[in-house]
């Protein structure tokens, strides 16, 4: 290590402070730009809307293991997804 006079180390201290939220803003950003990009291949994704009868209550007639499945599905197509987007960007 190198010794610090004491005027550096105030110098010193403040950019590691500034570099810190440098960081954390890069970091801000990139989880806003996944979650957008995430977002979107989602809602492309997405079926056309039903008919003008159906409604919220016809999601009831599932099972919760036909729920779960679902989930479980929905879920597998996003992290495939992302990986292929993220794979693009690389």
């Amino acid at each position: 290590g190198v010794n610090l006079t004491p005027h550096a180390k105030p110098y010193l201290a403040q950019a590691c402070k500034d570099v810190r939220v440098l960081r954390r803003s890069v970091y801000a950003q990139a989880a806003h730009a996944r979650n957008h990009v995430a977002a979107h291949m989602v809602l492309s994704s997405s079926p056309p809307k039903g008919l003008p009868g159906d409604s919220i209550e016809d999601a009831a007639v599932a099972t919760p293991d036909e729920v779960d499945a679902a989930l479980l599905q929905y879920q597998r197509d996003v992290e495939r997804r992302l990986r292929r987007h993220s794979a693009i960007n690389q």
